[in-house]
């Protein structure tokens, strides 16, 4: 079967058999320094259906989600053509895993000559992941993007979003920002929905996404997989998604994965109203600003089954609120949580230790912080100088992203262990604990208990 495209200089794509992978972050019983969980891969869905569009064949393989038998992955990478294995999938695009070794070491179990390497290590730092990990080539920038270019005869000839080395030079050039309203319906029935989870939402877990990018320019965050536009998928488009997927999957949660979920609100409310009229029934989460909500629409969002939302409140110290860029004040953050808590929505709110020049009291009053804002559930991470951001140029001691997990400096050592600190007196405080034991409190409780002990890990 041969699938033509008959535009002036469009490639022939013969029919190929396609495996994609979404590689481990880690082997059983490796520590680890950025906490991953099993939640579908949305890209390696998107490009799954791109490539069925001309006819090819696909197969996925997840391994965070479950291990996968040596014989099965060895008879499934002899019978692929090509194979695409990505080291972040779309919900770790942000925060890609520090732990690398695990993930090359699985890499290389795989034929070099026909695998290709897709996700954000290799779009920051493409010669390091050629090297490490052996592969023909990258996939960098938006996956979707090149997945096409993969399933050509020749690959390895390069071309938007794919990286390369030819004559013993680097040959990487980023493709166009995607236009999601280009997208088929992600290819749900690849997935085994009974495998992934959140602890603090559900089981028979789903990623969606409603739009890609973020307008705004905090200085810690690594924005290099997205592109610069903020772009929207269609609001039918978004409603057929969901409806494909409870019929494929019958899915019971949802995380919509966007940055900011409610920069826009029309969008927001549209869908609401959709997932409201049609009768949809489960819970869902999402992650914005607090300066990008209202009481209305954090109303109507629970009404439309939202339970939990994530917010990004990073340091407690004031010099370093402002040094972030990120244009939130301590005051908004403390009237708009408020306003949340109000609203009778679960909040899950991040902070980052660790920030330039930060002092072991300043890292104490973020503890404190969130002490004082008391959300449901609180993660504290050690903020990551990850190549393309402001913070990256300017971390002094913190210069190489990825180091090996053995060959942490004194500082980060000592970050670590105020990590732990922080977690042990957010959760066993007894306020916290006193207000878990209401009878209606209990869930949220356990789910509390949960992520306690997975980010004590």
């Amino acid at each position: 079967m041969l699938i033509v495209d008959s535009s002036p200089g469009a490639p022939y794509y013969a029919t190929m058999k396609i495996l994609l992978v979404n590689a481990p972050h880690t082997e059983d019983g490796e520590r680890v320094r950025r906490f991953s969980r099993p939640w579908p891969p949305l890209d390696l869905l998107n490009c799954a259906a791109l490539l069925r569009l001309n006819g090819h064949d696909v197969r996925l393989l997840d391994y965070r989600a479950a291990a996968v038998d040596a014989t099965e992955r060895d008879r499934a990478s002899a019978a692929a053509d090509r194979i695409v294995v990505t080291t972040t999938p779309l919900d770790r695009w942000q925060c890609p895993t520090l732990d690398t070794e695990a993930t090359f070491r699985f890499i290389r179990s795989f034929p070099c000559e026909k695998t290709w390497v897709a996700g954000a290590h290799g779009t920051m730092q493409p010669e390091w992941v050629l090297s490490e990990s052996g592969a023909a080539g990258l996939l960098i920038g938006e996956t979707e993007t090149a997945i096409g270019r993969i399933a050509e005869t020749d690959p390895g000839a390069g071309g938007p979003g794919l990286a390369i080395t030819r004559d013993g030079r680097l040959r990487a050039e980023k493709a166009e920002p995607l236009d999601l309203t280009t997208l088929p319906i992600p290819a749900f029935d690849l997935l085994q929905i009974e495998r992934y989870h959140y602890e603090l939402l559900g089981n028979r877990l789903l990623v969606l996404e409603t739009a890609r990018g973020c307008p705004f320019g905090c200085t810690f965050c690594s924005r290099e997989m997205y592109g610069k536009p903020v772009r929207r998928k269609s609001g039918e488009q978004v409603v057929a998604e969901i409806g494909r997927a409870l019929a494929d999957t019958g899915f019971r949660h949802a995380y919509f994965i966007d940055l900011e979920f409610t920069f826009h609100h029309e969008p927001v409310v549209a869908l609401c109203e959709e997932i409201l009229a049609r009768g949809w029934s489960f819970g869902w989460t999402c992650q914005t600003r607090f300066d990008q909500i209202d009481r209305d629409l954090l109303l109507l969002m629970k009404r439309a089954g939202c339970r939990l939302i994530h917010f990004g409140v990073e340091p407690g110290a004031e010099r370093h609120v402002e040094a972030l860029k990120k244009g939130l004040s301590l005051e908004q953050i403390r009237e708009q949580h408020s306003l949340v808590q109000r609203c009778g929505l679960e909040t899950a709110l991040f902070f980052l230790l660790g920030h330039p020049g930060e002092t072991p009291a300043e890292e104490r009053t973020t503890i404190d912080l969130a002490c004082e804002l008391n959300p449901d559930y609180a993660s504290f991470n050690i903020v990551s100088p990850y190549p393309g951001t402001h913070f990256h140029e300017t971390a002094g001691s913190f210069e190489e992203p990825f180091p090996p997990f053995d060959d942490h400096s004194h500082e980060l050592v000592g970050l670590e262990r105020m990590r732990r600190e922080a977690l042990r007196s957010f959760y066993l405080r007894p306020r916290y604990v006193a207000s878990r034991m209401h009878p209606r409190r209990l869930g949220s409780a356990l789910r509390g208990a949960r992520l306690l002990l997975r980010l004590m890990n």
